[in-house]
């Protein structure tokens, strides 16, 4: 077994994810090691006493990953590794030891990582977003979760928005992704008789004139826009929208905001979802711990890139 110090970073997530590439092509060739659930078990490893000794992508040997690394958490596995699975087969019991391996070494506490696990799984949940800026005094939409329609008319009106509670994509019984995205809906809209079905957040409908995408690592704070004018109710509907941000200062009250959540879920890297609405005023709509900034302009998308990179190096907080 050889324990490598040339090693600084670790990084969980897949070469084949643009934001991984862009991040570890930042880094000095040799000091970092990227692994998820679908490549480990394609490599030698040991898992001892909180620290993970592994084979070196295209090397040979053992290398140690632990309390010399730094660590970020991108994603513990592709976004279709565990596709087609069936729940309690065989194939789901060996992935589901692989994805404990990965979370085990995680929590280890060897690595000291941008964004510690349980933090970012603290920091998902939409209603926890929405608990935590409301006690921040941030402002949010009101936000109901309720099994029928009449409370959701009685407080947000005749027309409000409907937003997945849990993940907003699935595989449908054509096999295909899909995609469910934030809509707009009237009161009386007939699929609200299905809402028993499956929670859904129903939400105030702020009249919006700029999206904001604010990504923060390590307490800097960019932000680009998007005129509402030119975008689809949900911007994530069409690519090209996407591609239409600008580089924009952020409000006063959206960074200080941004930087609080950030502190109250203790996490080194986040991308947020803010609108200001006709009037000027902020609201917070959204923050993704693992989200992603490659969309956005120049140098936005860069700066962020090297921030993650600069982190991982070793640069001081």
């Amino acid at each position: 077994m050889t324990a490598s110090s040339a090693i600084q970073a670790v990084v969980i997530g897949n070469r084949a994810d643009e934001h991984v590439a862009a991040v570890v092509d930042a880094l000095a060739p040799g000091t970092w090691e990227v692994l998820d659930a679908a490549t480990l078990p394609h490599r030698r490893y040991l898992l001892r006493r909180g620290e993970l000794y592994i084979e070196p992508d295209g090397g040979s040997g053992l290398v140690q990953l632990g309390t010399e690394c730094r660590g970020w958490l991108r994603r513990f596995a592709p976004p279709d590794w565990q596709r087609g699975v069936v729940l309690d087969s065989r194939d789901a019991a060996v992935k589901t030891a692989w994805l404990t391996l990965i979370a085990g070494f995680a929590r280890a506490g060897g690595v000291d990582w941008l964004s510690a696990l349980d933090d970012v799984n603290r920091a998902e949940g939409k209603l926890a977003q929405y608990g935590a800026a409301q006690r921040l005094k941030i402002s949010v939409p009101d936000t109901l979760v309720a099994s029928d329609q009449v409370p959701l008319h009685t407080a947000l009106g005749s027309r409000f928005v409907l937003k997945p509670l849990g993940p907003g994509h699935f595989v449908g019984e054509d096999h295909q992704s899909r995609v469910v995205f934030a809509t707009e809906t009237d009161a009386d809209a007939p699929m609200l008789e299905h809402l028993a079905g499956a929670p859904f957040l129903a939400q105030q409908r702020i009249d919006v004139r700029l999206h904001l995408r604010v990504v923060t690592v390590a307490r800097q704070v960019w932000a680009c826009g998007l005129d509402a004018c030119n975008a689809p109710f949900d911007w994530r509907r069409q690519a090209a929208t996407q591609r239409s941000f600008s580089v924009v200062t952020p409000p006063a009250d959206v960074r200080a905001g941004a930087l609080r959540l950030v502190e109250h879920f203790d996490l080194g890297y986040s991308s947020q979802d803010w609108v200001l609405d006709q009037s000027g005023q902020a609201w917070f709509l959204d923050l993704n711990p693992s989200g992603q900034w490659l969309f956005l302009p120049e140098p936005v998308r860069s700066a962020v890139t090297r921030a993650i990179a600069g982190w991982l190096g070793g640069d001081k907080e």
